[in-house]
């Protein structure tokens, strides 16, 4: 399974990129905007499916290593799954 982590950057990385489309065609930028909404529905999607199924428990994520305050606390779990997925669907 991908890790919810990935939501983040695809979303980071897409937004920086599409400066770089600015005098190119229209189609090019739309393009990689939505195959990267695309990959971001398929990732939350899979979590949700798998909170659903009762094949995973909730994730907790620890950015750089560290427990929080020293880093970013993320959790993945069956609420989380059905926010993310509404707001990627």
């Amino acid at each position: 399974m991908v890790g919810p982590l990935y939501i983040i950057a695809i979303a980071l990385g897409t937004a920086f990129s599409l400066g770089f489309f600015k005098k190119a065609n229209r189609n090019i930028p739309f393009a990689f905007m939505f195959l990267a909404m695309a990959f971001m529905t398929f990732i939350s999607g899979q979590w949700l499916y798998a909170f659903l199924a009762n094949q995973q428990e909730a994730v907790q994520i620890f950015t750089a290593g560290f427990q929080p305050p020293f880093s970013i606390s993320l959790q993945m779990g069956l609420y989380e799954a059905v926010f993310v997925s509404l707001i990627n669907v």
